[in-house]
């Protein structure tokens, strides 16, 4: 028997009922333990599914990627050589067999053009587009944010375990672990991905772009070969001097074919190598996430992350305030020591301490002769590709899209039935004869045209009354008025391009007249022609103050500076069609050395040296087409078989132009003005008597600073940017 007073059914059932809730709480310890256990291995089995689903979408992705390449793309090009090779053996065989060979190439180069623009070229296109690998990217990164979006917004992680007791002590967190996902770990693959895709893309559509340029190389190869057969005829006791200038000439067009094949293979080489590491590194990232500890170190970083991005966001907007002062400061001091250096230069040219004028000239003359004997060291072949000459095949044209949009509406407004006159202004070498060409093929087309080329000045208003009569088949009509009863009684709108207005006046005080007529005229017939004039830009500035010309036009398209991008375009857009390679030659500065020994590769060191190429291009040439195409070809220092060699060419023309007498530097300016100028306009214009006028001009064509072109004087082609600057900077352009 017990005793009563330890143990009354009182303190029995206190002591049963301590008990119960002692059970209840280590049962509901254990609950809790145990949902936190099966919440921490559902967060690692969704780890691991993620990690394996972004596995599997990375070699399904590597293996599609390298089925279109090999079994899509590749076999084209392999198809477009074995042809090529087949038109060389051809084309061979008919020299052995004593046949006229110059007529087989043509014959055979132009069935052999007609079947890659008609088969092999459109195949090869519309393959690239409709099996575009990089499509592939954009489903292996929807797939992989697809697989982040199926996992749990929430999972509950242990902090601590501590289970040695009878009653479990362990700590559990709710953790937004895809939020974690998504903000730190994506936030980081996908600025990398992007940028890899993009450089793909990039190099992708860089070797469309050049396999549709494929049937120009053939074209301009064979015409480039014929044109040489035909200057110099073969020996029928030498029959093998064709057979090796066709196989020098489409040799280029299958090496050429080959770079693109190969610059293919290592397209796939880089997928093959960086996609499976990035999904590797995205993977590995995932796997940190099994540790517990790392997971709540993420969440504190990304607390501290978004803190920071705070405080970032303070600090721009304070330096964006200071930046601004600080930018008033620096224009301040930029124009303070600008002022000294004048003024020393001034100095030192009083004093006698600059550099003598023969000096200058000596310098200057070399420096033009060299370049233009290194000029015509050049292959013939690829010299014709970068002739002044306006473009007539739209094919090379690139660029000048706003301008084509805003022309392209004026036409669109004239077809309405409202009047509308275009005036096209550029600088001489700007493009506006190849401008208005592609115009003409591309959006004038269907319109009814009459052209006007005033290439010499006019200064005889009968003159070009006759010229404009012939044009429109007007040839009795000796009058304006005439000429525009004929316009208002003929059938139909037509376009009417007059291209160089800026020679039908000199700068003299009645040079004007035959320019005035001429505008009246146009706004006369407005109704019935959609007039089409282009213009230098600085004789427009000039007429614009003198006779106001603008107000006879409702349309002004100005052809400005091109950009870095638009001139690299052009000019190797035109390299590209000679099947010649380049290699750029490493420049002397010391701090450029140090930058290209850092670079990995020799193809990263050339796309560097090409860059800054074309930076020092484009500064030197302004935008101007034909001053970018000179110092292009004055750049190329060696021929070594197919390959060319690059180097900056130089820029710093001799300072004897800023030594000129005033009266030389207002003949430039009239040349930049006029274009050029024969020896009786050049009198008429400075009133000077006619010898004096022919001195001027020998005396300026001797120290190589014009050219005679026929008749007529213009300025060096090499230094028409430098005469630019040098009126400019002093105020007299």
């Amino acid at each position: 028997m017990l005793p009563n007073r330890r143990y009354t059914a009182k303190r029995l059932n206190k002591a049963r009922e301590t008990l119960e809730q002692d059970l209840e709480a280590h049962m509901n310890a254990w609950r809790v333990h145990v949902r936190s256990e099966i919440a921490d291995w559902k967060k690692d089995i969704e780890m691991s599914r993620l990690r394996l689903q972004i596995a599997v979408t990375c070699m399904e992705t590597t293996a599609a990627i390298n089925h279109t390449f090999s079994e899509r793309l590749r076999p084209h090009f392999t198809g477009l050589n074995q042809m090529i090779g087949r038109f060389i053996d051809v084309v061979a065989q008919s020299e052995m067999e004593s046949e006229n060979p110059t007529d087989r190439l043509r014959k055979e180069g132009t069935a052999l053009l007609q079947t890659i623009r008609e088969t092999a070229l459109p195949t090869l296109i519309d393959t690239f587009i409709r099996f575009d690998p990089l499509q592939d990217f954009e489903k292996y990164s929807t797939r992989i944010g697809n697989a982040v979006e199926q996992v749990s917004n929430t999972h509950i992680i242990f902090q601590s375990r501590h289970f040695s007791e009878l009653m479990p002590k362990s700590k559990t967190e709710n953790i937004p672990l895809k939020e974690l996902i998504t903000e730190d770990i994506l936030s980081k693959s996908i600025p990398a991905f992007q940028s890899f895709s993009g450089n793909i893309r990039e190099r992708f559509q860089h070797i469309l772009r050049r396999a549709g340029e494929i049937d120009q190389i053939v074209e301009f190869n064979l015409n480039a070969t014929l044109g040489l057969l035909h200057e110099v005829p073969i020996p029928s006791e030498t029959p093998d001097s064709g057979q090796q200038a066709t196989r020098d000439a489409f040799g280029r067009a299958v090496n050429q074919i080959e770079v693109l094949s190969q610059e293919l293979d290592q397209l796939l080489a880089d997928i093959n190598r960086d996609l499976p590491g990035k999904a590797g590194w995205l993977m590995g990232e995932i796997q940190t996430l099994a540790d517990n500890q790392a997971i709540i170190s993420l969440k504190m970083r990304l607390t501290e992350a978004k803190s920071r991005e705070k405080l970032r966001s303070l600090h721009r907007r304070l330096w964006k305030q200071a930046s601004n002062r600080l930018s008033t400061a620096k224009e301040k001091c930029y124009h303070f020591f600008r002022t000294i250096r004048n003024s020393y230069l001034l100095l030192r040219k009083i004093s006698g301490l600059a550099e003598t004028s023969e000096r200058n000239e000596a310098e200057l003359s070399l420096f033009l002769s060299e370049t233009q004997q290194r000029m015509g060291r050049l292959p013939a072949i690829y010299r014709a590709l970068f002739q002044s000459e306006p473009l007539s095949d739209s094919r090379l044209f690139t660029g000048r899209v706003k301008e084509t949009q805003r022309f392209q509406e004026k036409i669109g407004t004239w077809r309405e039935g409202h009047p509308i006159a275009v005036a096209l202004i550029g600088e001489k070498g700007s493009g506006k004869t190849s401008f208005i060409n592609m115009l003409a093929a591309q959006s004038m087309e269907s319109e009814r045209i009459v052209r006007l080329e005033l290439d010499d000045t006019i200064i005889e208003e009968g003159e070009l009354i006759k010229m404009v009569a012939e044009a429109f088949a007007c040839p009795h009509a000796l009058k304006w008025e005439q000429l525009t009863d004929a316009v208002e009684a003929g059938d139909g709108n037509f376009v009417c391009v007059v291209e160089n207005i800026h020679n039908l006046f000199v700068r003299t005080l009645d040079g004007f007249s035959v320019l005035e007529s001429f505008l009246l005229f146009a706004s006369n017939t407005l109704h019935r022609i959609f007039w089409l004039v282009s213009c230098t830009y600085y004789d427009w500035r000039y007429l614009d103050r003198i006779v106001s010309i603008s107000k006879y036009f409702n349309g002004i398209i100005e052809l400005g500076a091109l950009s870095r991008e638009e001139t690299t375009d052009i000019i190797l857009t035109r390299h590209r069609l000679s099947g010649f390679t380049i290699s750029y030659e490493k420049p002397t500065d010391t701090r450029q050395h140090r930058k290209l020994k850092k670079l990995p590769s020799d193809a990263d060191r050339q796309a560097f040296l090409q860059r800054q190429f074309f930076d020092q291009l484009t500064e030197h040439s302004a935008g101007n087409i034909r001053v970018a195409m000179n110092f292009w070809l004055s750049a190329i220092t060696e021929t070594a078989g197919d390959q060319l060699r690059i180097s900056a060419a130089q820029t710093g023309i001799s300072t004897s132009l800023h030594q000129l007498e005033p009266e030389e530097l207002f003949a430039l300016a009239a040349l930049i003005q006029h274009d050029r100028i024969n020896r009786a306009n050049f009198a008429r214009i400075f009133n000077l008597p006619p010898d004096d006028s022919i001195r001027m001009l020998n005396q300026m064509k001797a120290r190589g600073i014009l050219l005679r072109e026929g008749d007529a004087y213009v300025i060096h082609h090499f230094l028409y940017r430098p005469v630019v600057r040098m009126l400019k900077a002093k105020n007299i352009l």
